[in-house]
């Protein structure tokens, strides 16, 4: 029995052992395996390997569909209640406020005939401010308290635009000199407008019709072509009363180049900022003219120095020798009621003549010194017949024309007067 047991059990391992190594066998020979078991396996790997590889690239490096979802957007810079330069730029970005600041705030001082300041813009100028001035403006009102409602940024150059200009355009005087008058112009009173972008760029507006207004005034009262002003004696006193003749026989006026130069000088200074001096020059003068001249430029309205001032009204004479009264004394004139006044105006000494005979209708006199000084026989003369020195004796006793003198006062005259000098009668 044991021995048909072992038999039993040898037999069943070798059939066992006989089918397994049929099976092994089977599986590993080539003709058996599929032609594309290869390249399956080979996908399969590429396509392992690629998850592997999308795998770990994922892990290290999100996708663009991953950013925009993880990180957040680069926040928007915007201002908020404030005004640069005038303009509100609340609610725009650095950009936008940079070019609304350049296309509507102000680029140039105004400044009207008031001395009104004010700030205006003008689209000729292209560019106001810098984007990089914006940006530092908005650095700034990020750090201001959230408490303050707004946020001004001024011009400053603006402001000190105008402050320097108000002093430099309205504190400029022009003088005028004519004839050895002196007379004032001042900026502020003929500047009507002033515009500027810069201390360099200044655009001044002048009232030149209000200056030659002015000047035809001073020269219309300085010539004496038609009117003759000058400074009579009063007693001992060279210069005192002005007086002014109508009817004279030489004297200067202004020409109208004279006057458009002269304008032009005062509106120059004005527009320039700098104060000026303008003399009116000879040769913009015109007139009538007594041994050469006209009189302008000339000591007391051209009558110099040393003249003989007579007066019908107060029947007195002076004689002004360089500038000083050495005469003064009671005279008598040409009659009034016979209509043989003696002329006004300012004559000149035509000659001196010693014992000389007087001669007109009814009368033949000799006198001891004769001046004439009218071409139809009016002079000064000595009148020894004469008694009567009042001062009304003109009026019903007077001369012939001529100013009598008492005998005992001529050479006061005679000696201190020469030929060509003036002889004023008023």
């Amino acid at each position: 029995m044991k021995r048909n047991h072992f038999a039993l059990g040898l037999i069943s391992f070798l059939a066992i052992g006989c089918v397994f190594w049929k099976t092994v066998k089977a599986d590993v020979n080539p003709t058996e395996v599929p032609a594309t078991s290869s390249s399956q396996s080979e996908a399969v790997t590429s396509s392992s390997q690629s998850e592997a590889t999308s795998s770990t690239t994922s892990s290290s490096s999100p996708s663009s569909s991953s950013t925009s979802a993880v990180v957040p957007e680069k926040t928007v810079q915007k201002f908020k209640n404030v005004s640069i330069y005038g303009v509100n730029v609340s609610g725009l970005t650095v950009d936008q406020a940079y070019s609304k600041i350049n296309k509507q705030a102000a680029n140039y001082v105004y400044i009207d005939s008031k001395k009104k300041v004010s700030y205006k813009h003008s689209n000729k100028i292209s560019k106001i401010i810098s984007k990089k001035t914006v940006q530092s403006y908005y650095n700034k009102q990020a750090k201001v308290k959230s408490s303050v409602k707004k946020i001004i940024f001024t011009n400053t150059k603006l402001s000190k635009l105008a402050k320097s200009l108000k002093k430099k355009y309205y504190n400029v005087t022009a003088t005028y000199k004519i004839d050895g008058d002196t007379y004032h112009f001042y900026s502020k009173n003929y500047i009507k407008s002033i515009s500027a972008t810069s201390t360099k760029n200044v655009s001044v507006s002048v009232d030149t019709a209000g200056i030659r207004k002015r000047l035809n005034l001073i020269n219309s009262s300085e010539a004496t072509l038609t009117k003759f002003r000058f400074k009579a004696p009063v007693g001992k006193k060279t210069y005192g009363k002005t007086v002014t003749l109508t009817n004279v026989k030489f004297g200067w006026d202004v020409r109208k180049a004279g006057l458009t130069d002269a304008t032009q000088a005062v509106n120059k200074a004005f527009s320039n900022g700098k104060n000026t001096t303008y003399k009116l020059k000879a040769k913009y003068t015109y007139g009538k003219s007594y041994n050469g001249t006209t009189g302008y430029n000339r000591t007391n309205k051209g009558i110099g120095k040393n003249y003989v001032i007579v007066s019908l009204s107060k029947q007195r004479l002076w004689v002004v020798k360089n500038g000083k009264v050495v005469a003064n004394f009671r005279v008598v004139t040409g009659e009034v009621d016979k209509h043989q006044t003696t002329p006004k105006g300012v004559h000149y000494l035509l000659g001196k003549q010693t014992n000389a005979t007087l001669t007109g209708p009814g009368y033949s006199c000799v006198v001891k010194r004769w001046m004439p000084f009218t071409l139809d026989g009016c002079g000064l003369h000595d009148a020894y017949w004469r008694s009567n020195w009042s001062k009304k004796a003109y009026i019903k006793d007077g001369s012939h024309g001529c100013v009598n003198i008492r005998p005992s006062q001529i050479d006061l005259v005679w000696n201190n007067v020469k030929t060509g000098e003036p002889v004023i009668v008023y």
